[in-house]
């Protein structure tokens, strides 16, 4: 296209384009798919000790909160042999030594990850993916991926509920994601999971199963998202009838809504509470909200262990003023996390002390 434009061509002649012609009528042009393989992946200039990297376009489910089926139809990926080679590059000629794979699902299909993983051990370098729960099927898998150099995944369980991802079209169980979970707490991965409250027809009853698990069972990093509607392509909106789905923000944001199961209020609520009950109950579930802005690990030179531990009193010390109300409990409260901080060295400065903070 900015060929075309630089010499005065015909941007018609472009593939999948969208353009206003002379006479401002909209025009598509042709749809048109490159080789992957044969397409030179992107090179960063120089140095660059961590490379992002994308190896398929499209996606081959089609969840019904996802877009991704919309923006590229039709699923494409490279071949192992392609990312062994890309990956080998960045570490040779750009001093890489890990990569975040961007992909929705880098661990589909099965035959390319099995292919791949051997590729990826020969050549010494750590990464990080998304992936699917029923992608993490057994031990010797976990085995393969630590070998490998894989160091963190990332995982949409959305729901603990079987009819809810039966709703989502999500093509996964609630066991598969226990299988899942099972596997990754007991290896050197790390894990961050995602999870959805308000999904259209999901009402307070079956959500209640996706709490118990965050409550109950999880350990790891996690999120808990209050449902978005805000993009009209997601596929939801064919099943807008059946769930009486009604949004009511006049922003366009489509963060106020309804449907038969609950409305956003109710869904807030209940994040809300879910959150805070994995803050005080449950010691190995993590909520990654304010980390981000600070640098990972929080705590150099301690173990992954350790700074879990950590990251848990720091987020329980910083909402006491949100979750206890009884200033004597509050103060008793700070004063063991404090303490408990100090055990893994970490302490209050003074400034802080003085502020009343």
């Amino acid at each position: 296209m900015l060929d075309k434009l630089d010499t005065g061509g015909d941007p018609g002649t472009v593939p999948n384009v969208v353009f206003r012609d002379r006479d401002g009528r909209l025009r598509l042009t042709q749809i048109a798919y490159i080789d992957l393989d044969q397409n030179p992946s992107p090179s960063p200039d120089g140095y660059s000790p961590i490379v992002p990297y994308e190896s398929m376009r499209g996606c081959p489910f089609s969840c019904n909160f996802c877009s991704f089926p919309a923006a590229s139809p039709l699923w494409r990926y490279k071949s192992a042999d392609k990312i062994a080679r890309d990956w080998e590059h960045y570490k040779i000629r750009h001093g890489a030594h890990y990569i975040k794979a961007l992909d929705s699902t880098f661990t589909v299909p099965p035959t390319r990850l099995k292919e791949l993983l051997p590729k990826l051990a020969a050549i010494d370098i750590q990464w990080e993916a998304y992936t699917r729960a029923n992608s993490i099927k057994n031990v010797d898998l976990v085995r393969e991926l630590e070998d490998s150099g894989c160091r963190s995944l990332f995982l949409g369980f959305e729901s603990m509920s079987d009819t809810t991802l039966q709703y989502m079209d999500k093509k996964v169980t609630a066991r598969a994601n226990r299988i899942a979970h099972e596997l990754l707490r007991e290896s050197t991965i790390k894990h961050f999971v995602s999870f959805i409250v308000g999904y259209p027809g999901e009402n307070p009853e079956l959500f209640e199963e996706t709490k118990m698990f965050l409550v109950n069972e999880f350990a790891g990093e996690f999120a808990l998202y209050v449902c978005m509607l805000q993009d009209e392509t997601m596929p939801v909106w064919r099943d807008a009838e059946r769930f009486d789905l009604q949004v009511h923000d006049p922003s366009g944001e489509a963060r106020i809504w309804s449907h038969s199961g609950m409305d956003s209020e109710t869904a807030v609520r209940l994040q809300q509470e879910t959150l805070r009950d994995v803050r005080w109950k449950n010691d190995n579930a993590i909520f990654r909200s304010w980390q981000h802005d600070f640098e990972s690990p929080l705590v150099s030179g301690k173990s992954r262990q350790e700074n879990a531990a950590v990251e848990k009193l720091v987020d329980r010390l910083g909402m006491i003023g949100v979750d206890v109300e009884d200033d004597g409990r509050a103060r008793c409260l700070e004063d063991r996390l404090v303490a408990e901080l100090g055990v893994h060295g970490v302490t209050i400065s003074s400034e802080d002390n003085a502020s009343g903070r």
